[in-house]
């Protein structure tokens, strides 16, 4: 199981690596364009916005995944015993939570938007934002395998 989890990262450490080079391309297609050619490329900047999103939200992934996210290891680490246990659940029960609330209501944004479509691209607006249910259950996942791995390493250091 650990190997396809770890096979799927790969994956999307590619298609991070992907998106942002179109990013970087669009936007330099249009700064060239632009300054060189005297002509502004419309869709270019508002698609660049759109890979944007969805990177900040795969950045957001990628982090939760190499635990880089800001975290209160500084106060956990100098906890001992049950203290420790709680304040663990209780950081890892409240990030569960954000990311369950995140999930529902991006799908519920994504729904909403289906409809509409970004005026330079034309492209459905459902699929810029249906990143954030994606990414939200992406991570709400990572955090169960996390709180799964948290709670083997306390029982090795005998906590639980």
């Amino acid at each position: 199981m650990r190997n396809y989890i770890e096979y799927f990262y790969k994956i999307l450490r590619v298609f991070t690596i992907i998106l942002y080079t179109l990013m970087l391309f669009f936007v330099g297609a249009n700064v060239f364009c632009r300054y060189v050619i005297k002509y502004s490329l419309t869709w270019s900047e508002e698609l660049s916005r759109f890979i944007f999103v969805w990177l900040v939200y795969l950045g957001a992934v990628l982090g939760l995944k190499e635990k880089a996210h800001v975290s209160l290891t500084l106060i956990t680490s100098s906890l001992t015993g049950n203290l420790k246990k709680s304040i663990t659940f209780l950081c890892d029960f409240l990030v569960i939570s954000f990311l369950l609330f995140l999930g529902i209501q991006g799908l519920r944004i994504s729904i909403f938007v289906m409809d509409e479509t970004s005026p330079a691209t034309n492209l459905n607006m459902g699929w810029v934002y249906i990143i954030i249910p994606i990414a939200a259950f992406i991570m709400f996942t990572q955090m169960i395998l996390n709180v799964w791995d948290n709670r083997e390493k306390l029982k090795r250091e005998n906590i639980i």
